[in-house]
């Protein structure tokens, strides 16, 4: 039986890191409704004479937080029943699809943001695939 601990680890970082990508997608959904960003914007605009108004810019913001949320929780929850397959060496095949789609899922979503939590799943996913138990 082979020890799966660096495995389990990079995928509990991951799941870790895809909650902070979740938190910033929360963060930055409040900041639709503060008037100081749309102030901010505005300024911004006026000093580098930009054709995007202060209303698409705060759309933008509301969409890439809807997209941050929807990756970490996702990512989360595949990376979460991802390590009950890897804990006790149960089906690390299967354990490995799983963290290659919660990757690509995370790194999509997130619009790049999320690129080290798909990566410690890709890693956590390869170390799945290539690790065999020692015959005897």
């Amino acid at each position: 039986m082979i020890k799966r601990t660096g495995e389990l680890t990079l995928t509990i970082l991951g799941m870790v890191i895809a909650l902070m990508v979740f938190a910033f997608g929360i963060f930055a959904k409040t900041l639709k409704n503060t008037q100081e960003l749309q102030d901010l914007i505005k300024q911004s605009n006026a000093t580098n004479n930009a054709s995007i108004t202060a209303d698409d810019m705060v759309q933008a913001v509301h969409m890439l937080g809807t997209s941050l949320i929807l990756s970490g929780i996702i990512g989360f929850i595949i990376a979460l029943v991802a390590s009950f397959f890897i804990k006790g060496n149960k089906k690390p095949k299967l354990a490995g699809t799983l963290l290659i789609i919660a990757a690509l899922i995370t790194v999509i979503l997130s619009v790049g943001i999320g690129l080290l939590v798909g990566i410690l799943f890709l890693i956590a996913a390869i170390m799945c695939f290539v690790r065999k138990p020692k015959t005897t």
